[in-house]
């Protein structure tokens, strides 16, 4: 589930991604619905930022990798 949440993070073409505030106000309403481990989501607030940024550098590298993909076969094709 944390995962869904830092998906929600991202920007998708149909959709702006979600700011950390709102993104830690779902947390903190599913830790106080027992859906979620109050000392997990703790430690996802505590390392929110190098979270983010992690997920941030990956779906940048996803993109790189996919343009890049993209070109070959756009070459292949021809």
């Amino acid at each position: 589930m944390i995962r869904v949440t830092f998906v929600k993070t991202e920007d998708r073409p149909y959709r702006k991604g979600m700011n950390p505030e709102s993104t830690t106000a779902v947390l903190q309403v599913m830790v106080d619905a027992d859906e979620l481990d109050k000392n997990l989501v703790n430690l996802v607030f505590k390392h929110y930022e190098e979270m983010n940024q992690m997920r941030d550098t990956a779906q940048k590298e996803a993109i790189r990798e996919y343009h890049a993909f993209q070109a070959v076969l756009h070459r292949c094709v021809r």
